[in-house]
């Protein structure tokens, strides 16, 4: 049986007032409280959620900061999984030495049997 999610009053105020926070952008099927998970809260200044839609499987991460002059809201819709976001989290950033090396990783694997012109040839 799933244990329901306790979401800390705040959110549930701001929750009925945001249609982010109510619906899944791509499918618009309510949001079930159970599957709203928090990463990351700091009390009276900010919440990282991960709302996942049990209808089409997509996800949106809400960063929510609350501030003295108002509510910011910022959603980004995703396909990660809540495992995912919570690894990525506490990774460090990517500097432009490792983008590069994964870049020519991905470009290697990937893209370079169609992009070389030796490869359309043959």
């Amino acid at each position: 049986m799933s244990k329901k999610t306790v979401l800390p009053q705040q959110l549930e105020i701001l929750r009925s007032h945001f249609k982010v926070m109510q619906q899944c952008s791509v499918c618009h099927v309510a949001f079930d409280e159970i599957n709203i998970r928090v990463i990351e809260h700091i009390e009276g200044v900010s919440h990282l959620l991960y709302m996942d839609c049990s209808s089409c499987a997509h996800a949106i991460i809400v960063l929510v900061s609350i501030s003295d002059i108002g509510v910011g809201i910022m959603g980004l819709l995703s396909d990660l999984s809540y495992d995912d976001v919570c690894r990525f989290k506490i990774r460090e950033p990517m500097d432009e030495h490792a983008l590069l090396e994964n870049y020519n990783i991905v470009h290697k694997i990937s893209f370079g049997k169609y992009l070389s012109v030796e490869s359309r040839i043959k």
